[in-house]
């Protein structure tokens, strides 16, 4: 279980776009990090940019597959280092957690049960992101959904998002641990709405969640 005086986030996300998610993750992680880490399934699209310096070195060097996630074991020993304390200047971790096919489900699903708030980032979701169905699937079944945060905006596709959640919940959350909801809520946040005030809002809402304060309404 994650330390009550340090939260943590998970951030899960559509690949592919670096930018979008080095800002978010910069603007959040500025105050976040300095309560708790954050945690992220990593990849190369954002690689330069999040690698702690002994990665950043192996990714240079063209041995970023020594970083990778291997086993069970390997997985283990990421997130025990994942657990840590802050470090000298005060912040908290930024935990990339670089997968292989074989490993990447099974690590999703430890951070998802580990972690204090969730957010993910729905920005450009359409069809073609298979994954992130998974993904979508193992967090109805194994995360609280008032943990959860969903971040959309006009790029998403909002009626296939709609469909696969249907779908999901039918089938996963039925059976974990919001079985009991008789009139459950999924929190999807819209970035137009909030324009410039977007990052303000979302962690207010995301360290409300961690800290398990009120549930904030949906801000669709």
């Amino acid at each position: 279980n994650a330390d009550a005086r340090a939260p943590t986030l998970l951030l899960l996300r559509v690949f592919g776009h670096a930018r979008r998610t080095e800002k978010l993750l910069d603007e959040i992680g500025l105050r976040w990090r300095y309560v708790g880490p954050i945690n992220l399934i990593a990849g190369t699209d954002v690689a330069t940019s999040f690698l702690e310096p002994d990665e950043l070195m192996q990714f240079l060097s063209g041995r970023l597959g020594d970083a990778y996630i291997a086993n069970p074991s390997t997985l283990a020993t990421k997130l025990q280092r994942a657990s840590g304390n802050a470090g000298a200047d005060g912040r908290y971790g930024l935990n990339d957690f670089f997968c292989r096919d074989n490993t990447w489900r099974a690590s999703v699903h430890a951070l998802a049960e580990r972690s204090d708030a969730v957010l993910m980032d729905l920005r450009s979701f359409s069809a073609a992101n298979r994954g992130c169905e998974f993904e979508l699937g193992l967090l109805l079944e194994y995360v609280a959904l008032e943990k959860i945060t969903f971040l959309i905006d006009s790029t998403t596709d909002v009626a296939h998002l709609e469909k696969v959640l249907t779908a999901m919940w039918q089938q996963h959350g039925a059976r974990g641990v919001n079985a009991a909801a008789t009139q459950p809520v999924l929190h999807l946040f819209r970035s137009e709405k909030h324009g410039d005030g977007l990052v303000d809002n979302l962690l207010h809402r995301l360290f409300g969640l961690a800290q398990g304060g009120t549930k904030l309404a949906a801000n669709t």
